[in-house]
Parts: structure tokens; sequence; C-alpha cells
């Protein structure tokens, strides 16, 4: 087979796929396997057919719901760490031009709908249940596979939830920035920052800081889970009393959120999620500074990206200090 002609030992491509397979249901799993790879089919109807095999440490989930019978096409997500999720499509061959045109009509009625759509759950803050189902992809990151805590959620939402969130969040950036809303440490989820003008903005403050004669030190905190501990009603409260209108929308979106995971195609059964909230629309910062002694002042920055607390202790050196 013409995978296996490539997979050697110092090369081991993610996704090596197969066309004119001729598989059919006379032929196993078994018989096609390539070690190190799972193997995901699209028998044969009309034409050859086809079938792609994704690497062991690779999580990947059929999308089914691409599925077009005037097109022999095998749709799959995959979910390679600190990416974004990669959707690929083995096609045995492009449809014939005249059958694509003829529903060209069709797609922009859909079009239509989905913008309607995107307009009834703005206006109504009501949130459809459909959008606020998951299916969650565990991703393996290090250490043992027996071990639930190695492996990273990634919640995959339908399209049509995905652009509702990227438009609320554009307007709500909007608005803090406009107002002058936002923690001026933040560097988490704001246009312009990230985690490199964190780490600058620290690393200059050390220096300048030493440089008067100072003693800085610093203390970094790793919070685990930490979207999963934001308090929604707390959120809300805190989004209403920054002017922001729509807080019904946020309530909405926030509760009855349910999911299932899904593993290598096979699938859960559907759970409520009793605390949740979607990195994307986390535009809040923590600020926090407090006055411990007379000569003793703390901040504290978050980068949200990492969730990382980078704090800075620094003391004025007198002659009552003992070193």
């Amino acid at each position: 087979m013409a995978a296996a002609d490539v997979i050697g030992e110092n090369i081991q491509p993610i996704y090596p796929p197969v066309y004119e397979s001729w598989l059919d249901n006379t032929v196993t799993n078994a018989e096609i396997h390539i070690e190190g790879y799972n193997v995901v089919r699209l028998d044969r109807s009309r034409n050859g057919g086809g079938c792609v095999f994704i690497r062991e440490d690779i999580a990947f989930s059929p999308r089914q719901d691409l599925h077009d019978d005037r097109l022999e096409a095998l749709w799959i997500d995959i979910f390679i760490p600190k990416t974004k999720t990669i959707t690929i499509g083995t096609v045995y061959r492009p449809p014939k031009e005249a059958s694509f045109l003829i529903n060209f009509e069709e797609i922009l009625n859909d079009l239509k709908q989905l913008l309607c759509e995107r307009t009834r759950i703005t206006e109504n803050s009501i949130v459809p249940d459909e959008m606020k189902t998951a299916r969650v992809c565990p991703i393996f990151k290090k250490n043992s596979r027996l071990d639930v805590g190695n492996y990273r959620p990634v919640s995959i939402l339908i399209v049509v939830s995905k652009i509702v969130e990227r438009s609320v969040y554009s307007q709500l950036e909007k608005y803090l920035v406009e107002n002058d809303l936002l923690y001026n440490l933040q560097s988490g989820f704001r246009s312009a920052y990230s985690t490199d003008t964190c780490l600058i903005h620290l690393l200059d403050h050390i220096k300048n800081e030493t440089a008067k004669g100072l003693y800085t030190g610093m203390i970094m905190l790793d919070l685990q889970k930490a979207f999963d501990t934001v308090d929604h009603l707390i959120l809300c409260n805190k989004l209403q009393k920054m002017g922001v209108k729509c807080t019904k929308w946020f309530e909405s979106y926030l509760c009855n959120r349910q999911q299932k995971v899904n593993i290598n195609g096979t699938e859960s059964y559907l759970r409520y999620i009793t605390l949740y909230i979607d990195s994307n629309l986390e535009s809040t910062e923590v600020n926090m500074e407090a006055q411990f002694q007379e000569n003793i002042f703390m901040k504290i920055k978050l980068n949200q990206n990492d969730k990382l607390l980078i704090g800075l202790i620094y003391r004025s050196p007198s002659n009552n200090t003992k070193e």
C-alpha cells in the first residue's frame, strides 16, 4: 500500500491519505493495519474509495456532518497541541463544475439563514442548546496515558456558535477598550498584547527597580484549571457594573451547557457542565494591589494565555532593614 511505502523509521507523517484503496466490507482493518497508526476508512461506493492513516499520538474526530453523497470525500478534524483544530478533507475526485453550480442558490440561502440566526440570537439574548453542546476530544500531553490529568480537553462547537462568539467578543473588547475598563497590566486575550509583551514588561520592571537600588523578588503561581474556577454570577455582575447591557445573553450562554467526550470516533453520553467559561469570552482581568507593610508593595499581573500569575514584591532599603 502507498501509505506503508512512505512511512519509515525516520519519517512518520501525521496524516498519510490513500486514494483508490478499493476497500469494502470484505477487507478488515487488521489487514491494512500499519504499526503506530489508526485508520479511518471511506469504503468504495461508485468509485475507488479511500482511507486515511492517523498517527496514534494525534487525537482526531471524523466529521460526519460534512458528508455529502454527491462527493466521495473523507473529512476529519485533527488536534495538534498548541494549534487550532485542523479540518482535513481527503477527496477522491473534485465535483464536476456543473453539479456544483446547480446547488449554488441553495448555498446562498443557507448563508442567509446563518446571518438571520446570528441576529436572532444576539437580539433575543437566548442561546440555543445546540450552540452550547460541545464535543470534547482529549489530547495527550505527556507522561502516563492512563492518567486522565495528562490529557488536555479540546471542546468543539458548531460553526454558528463560533461565529456568534467571535462577534460578541469583538463588540465587548471594543467597548472595554474605548471606555478604558481593562486592567492596564492585562496581556491575555487583548489585541496587540501577548505573552511576549507580559514578559518584556516584567523584565523591564525588575531591571528598573534593581537599578534604583531596590530589593526585587518575583513569585510565580500556576493556576490549575483557572477558567473552571470562575463564578458565573460574579462574572455577569462585574460585566453589569461595567455598563454592559446584554448580561442576559451571557447568562444564557453560560448556563445549561452540555458536553460529550469523543475518543477516536467513540462518543460518551451527554453530561451537563457544572462550571464552564469559554476562553474567547474572557475579556476582564484580575487586578490586585495590596499594601502589606509600610515599605512593601505588591502588584499582580495575570497572563490568561498561560494561566500564570506574576507578582512583583519590592522593598525599599532602609537603615532599619536587616540583610
